[in-house]
């Protein structure tokens, strides 16, 4: 956008940046601005296996089969699950994760992975896991029935990496994420 780099003030156009994030799914964009103007967060120095990991958290040539497609750290990715509180030791612990917020979901004649994101008397809003994106639904009260428990599993979602490339996302998770 640097034809309005001259036009909006640097508060406005961090604000702009900021809310075009929220548009790609980013719910908390992390944007500054420094001395010079130029927009800037604050992240750890990464090298090694730690930064081979970040560049394949969000490698674009993986398509919707990257990790953040689904988990949001440092202000990229989309926050369809919860943050990550606790990083995984190993790539087999990684695959062997538990999804106990994932459920089934019936609704007109399908069933259906979900994760609820919030149920209230006008609407249950959830992410359906069945494809690549998950595809943020509403249904409406009643239509939707929830039950505990799903066959979906996350190594369904990180099939696309193999344990050396896992072992390096793990490395990048526990450079950047706070416990």
């Amino acid at each position: 956008m640097a034809s309005f780099s001259t036009r909006l003030s640097p508060p406005d156009l961090v604000a702009v940046i900021a809310y075009v994030a929220t548009l790609n799914g980013i719910a908390n964009p992390d944007v500054s601005m420094d001395g010079a103007g130029d927009a800037t967060s604050a992240r750890p120095t990464l090298t090694g296996e730690a930064a081979r990991g970040a560049r394949l958290f969000s490698e674009a040539v993986r398509g919707f089969g990257r990790c953040s497609t689904c988990h949001e750290v440092g202000g990229f990715g989309i926050p369809v699950a919860a943050p990550l509180a606790k990083v995984p030791a190993t790539a087999a612990e990684l695959k062997g994760l538990a999804t106990p917020d994932v459920k089934t979901g019936a609704m007109g004649g399908e069933t259906m992975p979900v994760l609820v994101l919030s149920q209230r008397k006008q609407a249950t809003v959830f992410y359906d896991l069945t494809s690549a994106p998950p595809v943020q639904r509403n249904a409406e009260p009643g239509s939707l029935k929830l039950i505990d428990g799903s066959n979906w599993r996350h190594t369904s979602a990180i099939g696309a990496y193999n344990d050396s490339e896992l072992a390096a996302i793990l490395d990048y998770l526990r450079a950047v994420v706070k416990p």
